[in-house]
């Protein structure tokens, strides 16, 4: 489940961690599937590292959530508490995100954010509670005024409450799109006990061209309750962010946060009599089986008691979708990625899912025979602008990895025109143990870590070169403070595969 701690209140208004009940669930994977898996290769192409920045960080709240989009000129990137907008590799305006919601007072967190190339626009979303002595839930969402935004006054902003109110939360929520509607999934939890509910997913229209802020009325909007083919509810429903966008919208997700051999697929179009959104009953994409991943240990000790590190959470469901079309085999597709138990203990799998026959185009594993490897998204390199349309054949996946003997670490693998991935290769590696006050919670027993990560592709990609580049955002760590302080940083990396 995804939160936002701070320092100082030592519980989130949302405090669930459901992946500890499954805690005691076998962790060897059962990989049964009559689809090609893409395996390391001897002398596969490796994925490098153009430039890398340093992004935001906060010692006051855990975990990062960090997440990225990219336009021809500019970088956002959205943590749980802040933002920064970078030009040309360099740091033009940073901020918190009530800064950028225009709100101070209220609980925000699950940040996201993407760019549209077809409306020519940033847009983000946000859970927030807006209620001061009593729970007012709802998701703040907004978008860039112009294609280069300097900062909170060059987006509009709004909150909507969909039906979730006082009574319920949305968690975990996920931000995508189609040619049409905004599009955000996320699960559903009780505001009075903090159990699960189900999963929905909210929709709204977007925005006609313009740098004004339209009023919040002249927007459609609508929310809609996701479940399985078997009818139980779906796990965290994740849109896909379209590059390129097209009528047809999609979400994907896990059938529960326990184990699977099938993802649920639902698509998004527009009702031919009016402006809301249609959204499909579920769809079973066949993937080899999984299971739910063990907590990731790392090296090092506590200051205070000298024991062990805790170890860092790790979490089963789709981290992020993209759906663009893949030149190489003539059709759109979704790529997504999750952590599942295997390796050393967990390990990432990928996908490229053809939506048009609820199949498989390639599936692969990114595994270490002793290191966890967990946290991941993954990218296509396909680049779409007003004037462009290229590459899309190939992707890099951004994982983090530890052990017992190694710290937190940034690093990555690349799949190229089909062919076998890449072998690990190293971003950021961490210069400590990862200790803050999340770490000992009575129910966890874990550390924050992640929640998820992001990469996108570049649209400012060199057209004349032979695979397109990635923007991507990850958290490590500075060592341990005190077992108390966060100690997470961002980096923002481009990258190429």
């Amino acid at each position: 489940m995804i939160e936002q701690i701070m320092v100082g209140f030592g519980k989130s208004p949302k405090k669930a961690i459901i992946g500890l009940l499954i805690a005691a669930i076998s962790m060897t994977p059962v990989i049964s599937s009559s689809i090609s898996e893409a395996v390391y290769a001897a002398n596969p192409t490796s994925p490098a590292v153009n430039s890398i920045t340093a992004g935001a960080n906060d010692p006051t709240t855990d975990p990062a959530s960090a997440t990225i989009a990219a336009s021809p000129t500019e970088q956002i990137e959205l943590v749980n508490s802040r933002y920064m907008i970078l030009r040309g590799g360099k740091t033009a305006a940073t901020g918190t995100s009530a800064d950028l919601v225009g709100k101070s007072g209220t609980f925000l967190s699950d940040p996201q954010i993407m760019w549209d190339a077809s409306t020519g626009r940033f847009f983000y979303s946000l859970f927030e509670n807006i209620g001061t002595t009593s729970p007012n839930e709802g998701i703040a969402w907004g978008f860039s005024k112009n294609a280069t935004p300097s900062g909170p006054s060059d987006f509009c902003s709004y909150f909507n409450g969909f039906n979730y109110g006082a009574t319920s939360f949305p968690d975990r929520q996920s931000l995508g799109d189609s040619g049409n509607f905004i599009l955000i999934g996320s699960n559903r939890y009780s505001t009075s006990n903090e159990s699960i509910m189900g999963s929905d997913l909210a929709w709204i229209t977007k925005p006609a061209a313009g740098t004004s802020c339209p009023p919040a009325s002249s927007f459609t909007s609508g929310v809609k309750s996701l479940t399985n083919p078997d009818g139980t509810p779906a796990y965290t429903p994740t849109p896909a962010k379209q590059v390129g966008a097209t009528a047809t919208g999609y979400v994907a997700a896990t059938p529960n946060y326990v184990s699977g051999k099938t993802l649920s697929l639902f698509s998004v179009t527009k009702s031919p009599t009016s402006n809301s959104a249609v959204i499909s009953k579920a769809s079973s994409v066949p993937v080899p089986a999984f299971s739910n991943p063990p907590s990731a240990p790392q090296a090092g000790k506590t200051i205070y008691t000298g024991l062990p590190a805790s170890p860092l959470e790790t979490r089963i469901y789709l981290s992020q979708a993209i759906m663009a079309l893949d030149p190489r085999l003539g059709h759109y597709v979704i790529w997504t990625a999750h952590t599942i138990a295997g390796g050393a203990g967990s390990e990432v799998r990928w996908y490229e899912i053809n939506p048009a026959n609820l199949s498989l185009d390639q599936v692969g594993t990114v595994s270490d025979p002793n290191l966890y490897v967990f946290n991941a998204t993954i990218s296509p390199d396909r680049v779409v602008t007003t004037s462009t349309k290229a590459f899309g054949d190939s992707a890099i996946v951004n994982v983090s990895t530890s052990s017992i003997n190694t710290f937190p670490a940034i690093q990555m693998v690349s799949t190229v025109s089909g062919k076998p991935q890449s072998k690990l290769v190293m971003v950021k590696q961490s210069s400590g143990t990862n200790l803050d006050f999340t770490c000992f919670t009575p129910r966890t027993m874990t550390c924050r870590w992640g929640d998820y990560s992001g990469i996108v592709p570049d649209p400012n990609s060199p057209i004349s070169a032979t695979h397109g580049n990635m923007w991507l955002s990850n958290q490590w760590n500075t060592p341990n403070i005190d077992d108390s302080t966060p100690v997470w940083q961002t980096s923002i990396v481009n990258v190429h595969p």
